[in-house]
């Protein structure tokens, strides 16, 4: 195996794992916007109806719909009904 080969092929790797880095970060950064959106779009809804949701956007609910996705917005949600009623 030549030096000038594996030279060549580390960079490949390395290539590839830093695009990995930037999907994961790509793909986090559109999963907040996203979740942030619907809980946005939802609360919008609910007042058409009459019902009154105050869910405060913050970098807390776009870490939490970040991180994982329509079950931080469940999250955001529960939390917001715990807090209400108990």
């Amino acid at each position: 195996m030549s030096l000038f080969y594996k030279k060549s092929r580390d960079i490949f790797f390395y290539n590839r794992q830093v695009s990995k880095g930037w999907y994961f970060m790509l793909r986090f950064l559109i999963r907040g916007v996203v979740g942030t959106g619907c809980i946005s779009l939802i609360s919008f809804v609910l007042t058409l109806f009459g019902i009154v949701i105050p869910i405060g956007m913050n970098v807390i609910t776009f870490f939490s719909c970040a991180f994982l996705g329509f079950p931080g917005i469940l999250l955001v949600y529960g939390l917001y009904f715990v807090q209400m009623y108990v």
